[in-house]
């Protein structure tokens, strides 16, 4: 094949034998930071070794980054999330009715806490196609010491209530469903969480293993030991014109062969509250964490900022696009059960012995084993 035949593109020299690489504008999900501020303050949250300064994002450079999404031929599902809560930030609102505007699918990941009548009416009302809402325990006392300024009947009060109004709206949107991080603290919940699933009109529980930031959670892991998780979990669905069967959607417990970064193959992005953007969550943010009680240092890796050029001009730059193929073909080595992991130093920078930097090599979001909605 001539180079005269091939899409728009450019070839890169690799071990064996020549890559082709392609510029496609093919985003189809935009992780937004609007907030790295929360009103929480969980003992399993990144805070406890953040390095980055907390702030929003100005109501400016949302509004022109929609502007430009708006003219992709095929627009992106947006989320509201990252390391903040969005209901915490003061323009919250008008954000949202923005995005609705302009026709974009959204999804809001949040503690739930701060959705007032007021606001489920709205939501409701611009029909926000699903808010995820973290919910470590079923019982009061242990989930205020998990999410430390949290109460359960608080959340699930303010749940009951957005299950009341899709009722008397006879309105499906936003769908619900629970996100739980699973650790020893908690693991005896999870064979009664479809019953509070039921009650809270959610109708998918997404199950996440616990990632450390002090020692002390260290302690509280449980993958990567003899744990077997209860399962199947599975409650009727909340749509009763619809009958189904919802759902719990359980994570890896140990390493394994298989390695595909969730990110990547949903051809997504992330942007921090600054306009940063990043490959993932993992990488927008400098903080550490234990992995198999080793300590590791992330350093963020960032493509660009919004402030300074279009999302566009990021999402086709040739370092960014080298780096998604090398991640859909998982060009690391595996560091976790390398002979050699106890005494290498690589890792703890989060880079490899093959030159990679950053390195995904021992990602547990591309294990499966720490996730993401």
């Amino acid at each position: 094949m001539r180079n005269a035949d091939l899409p728009p593109g450019f070839w890169e020299k690799m071990e064996g034998g020549y890559f082709y690489h392609c510029f496609q504008l093919d985003l189809k999900r935009v992780y937004l930071e609007i907030t790295s501020r929360c009103n929480f303050s969980c003992i399993t949250c990144i805070r406890h070794s953040w390095k980055d300064e907390i702030g929003d994002m100005d109501l400016a450079l949302f509004s022109r980054l929609l502007d430009e999404l708006e003219s992709y031929p095929q627009r992106p599902l947006i989320y509201f999330g990252g390391f903040g809560e969005p209901f915490f930030h003061p323009e919250i609102i008008e954000m949202i009715s923005k995005v609705k505007k302009r026709g974009f699918r959204l999804r809001i990941a949040t503690n739930g806490y701060l959705l007032s009548e007021e606001i489920l009416e709205f939501l409701v009302e611009k029909q926000v196609e699903e808010i995820i809402v973290s919910c470590d325990s079923v019982e009061d006392s242990v989930f205020g010491a998990i999410r430390t300024g949290g109460s359960l009947e608080k959340l699930k009060g303010n749940l009951q209530k957005l299950k009341k109004i899709k009722i008397e709206k006879k309105r499906t949107y936003p769908r619900v469903s629970l996100e739980f991080v699973l650790m020893k603290k908690n693991a005896d919940d999870l064979k009664r969480l479809p019953v509070l699933a039921a009650e809270l009109g959610a109708g998918h529980i997404l199950i996440t293993n616990l990632l450390p930031h002090t020692l002390t959670m260290k302690e509280e892991i449980v993958y990567g030991e003899k744990y077997e998780p209860a399962g199947p979990l599975f409650w009727p669905g909340p749509e009763k014109e619809y009958p189904s069967i919802a759902t719990a959607d359980f994570p890896r417990m140990e390493w394994g062969a298989l390695r595909s970064c969730p990110f990547i193959e949903r051809n997504s992005v992330s942007v921090s509250s600054k306009g940063d953007v990043a490959p993932c969550y993992p990488l927008l943010h400098r903080y550490c964490y234990y992995i198999f009680g080793r300590q590791k240092e992330v350093t963020p890796y960032f493509l660009g900022n919004v402030r300074e050029e279009n999302l566009r001009s990021i999402w086709q730059k040739k370092e960014y696009i080298k780096f998604r193929n090398r991640v859909r073909l998982f060009q690391f080595p595996s560091c976790v059960d390398c002979e050699l992991s106890e005494s290498c130093d690589f890792p703890a920078v989060n880079d490899d012995c093959w030159g990679n930097s950053p390195s995904c090599a021992d990602c547990l979001w591309a294990q499966n084993i720490i996730r993401c909605p």
